[in-house]
């Protein structure tokens, strides 16, 4: 009975001295885990920064790219007005010269006028019907040739102002691809962004935070592109009130020269009339007749010419719109994508809390069920020990056991 109740008690310390070195064997694969997890985790922390660093710099990168397009752009804005006061001034100073030579012309006009009365006491009455015949007939003429100069003076500014509207179209719709593909960029930053963010939701529900911030970024992003295509329109048409203004001071001074040719060509005509005298009507009259012929040609195809000059403006006017409309339905898609981007992470952050739920559930039940059990496991020992005791002490009082 002594050899099985010794066997007994080698038995239990085998188990106890087992199950010591089975814990002290856990603990270690648990610290050696923790260890690990955490060398994951700082790894992690570390390539996000990193990532986090490469985005900075390149929407720095960016960022500085466009600054440097508007300042180009706007530099050229301020050589284009340069050039157009210039232009204004060199006009002014024509301007100034033209009224110089109206007053020299009214001036000679003058003189004109009163040496033909002195002439034309002296000339006989046959002369004198010739003349006014001559003189009224040049006058029509001159009539004519003005009306068909004046409208090749408009349609070369309506084709010089369909070509410049037309240029500013294809620049409007250049810069609004321009800002299209920075969009698009954004955008697929943006989703690359939203992947990546996926992948850090699914470990942490702390990376919901970085979605918020970078859904802030981003609309501020937006605000600020919608910003520039304002100033950009604004701009746009404060250019177009200055041109507007430039065209209408043009074709103001190309009337005034239009006017001063006319008068000394009627001066001119005058003069010739009354130097030919009766045997130079015939041709005049077969000539006015070949003028006429050809005035009406010429109206032809100045018509010809102001019709393409329209056909061309409404051309760029539908350029125009087609671009705004593309710009406008490129800002709608991204202002939509945004909220759909940022209702799907609210989405995976709700999912995400009610999985971190279950879990921090299921780890206090294993936590409660671990104490339970090592709750137990102590009871276990310290029964065990206090047998022990007590058989031990029995045996001694009976003197099978020495101290």
């Amino acid at each position: 009975m002594l050899e099985e109740k010794k066997l007994e008690r080698e038995r239990l310390e085998k188990e106890r001295l087992e199950k010591e070195r089975l814990e002290k064997e856990r603990l270690e694969k648990e610290r050696l885990e923790k260890e690990r997890l955490e060398k994951e985790r700082l790894e992690k922390e570390r390539l996000e920064k990193e990532r986090l660093e490469k985005e900075r710099l390149e929407k720095e990168r960016l960022e500085k790219e466009r600054l440097e397009k508007e300042r180009l752009e706007k530099e050229r804005l301020e050589e284009r007005l340069e050039k157009e006061r210039l232009e204004k001034e060199r006009l002014e100073k024509e301007r100034l010269e033209k009224e110089r030579l109206e007053k020299e012309r009214l001036e000679e006009k003058q003189q004109t006028k009163e040496s033909f009365e002195g002439e034309g006491e002296e000339d006989d009455h046959d002369v004198s019907d010739y003349s006014k015949e001559l003189l009224s007939l040049t006058s029509f003429l001159t009539g004519v040739a003005d009306n068909a100069a004046d409208k090749a003076e408009h349609a070369e500014d309506a084709a010089r102002n369909a070509r410049e509207e037309a240029q500013l179209a294809r620049d409007e719709a250049q810069h609004a691809n321009k800002t299209r593909e920075q969009l698009m960029r954004e955008l697929t930053a943006a989703k690359d962004n939203e992947a990546q963010l996926k992948e850090k939701l699914e470990t942490s529900t702390g990376k919901v935070k970085e979605v918020e911030e970078l859904n802030s970024e981003l609309r501020k992003t937006l605000d600020a592109a919608e910003s520039n295509v304002k100033a950009s329109e604004a701009e746009r048409g404060r250019l177009q009130d200055a041109l507007n203004k430039a065209d209408g001071e043009v074709q103001a001074a190309q009337e005034e020269s239009a006017r001063v040719l006319k008068d000394l060509d009627v001066m001119r005509s005058n003069l010739k009339a009354v130097e030919g005298a009766n045997s130079e009507l015939k041709k005049t009259l077969d000539a006015a007749e070949g003028n006429a012929k050809a005035f009406e040609a010429e109206n032809g195809r100045l018509q010809e010419a102001l019709n393409k000059a329209n056909a061309e403006i409404k051309a760029a006017m539908a350029e125009s719109a087609r671009a705004q409309k593309e710009l406008d339905a490129a800002k709608a898609a991204f202002e939509a994508d945004i909220a759909n981007k940022a209702k799907e992470a609210a989405t995976q952050r709700g999912e995400l809390d009610k999985r971190c739920k279950v879990a921090k559930e299921r780890r206090a039940a294993m936590e409660a069920k671990l104490k339970s059990e090592l709750k137990r496991h102590d009871e276990q020992m310290k029964m065990a020990l206090a047998a022990l005791r007590d058989s031990k002490k029995r045996l001694e009082a009976r003197g099978f056991v020495r101290n």
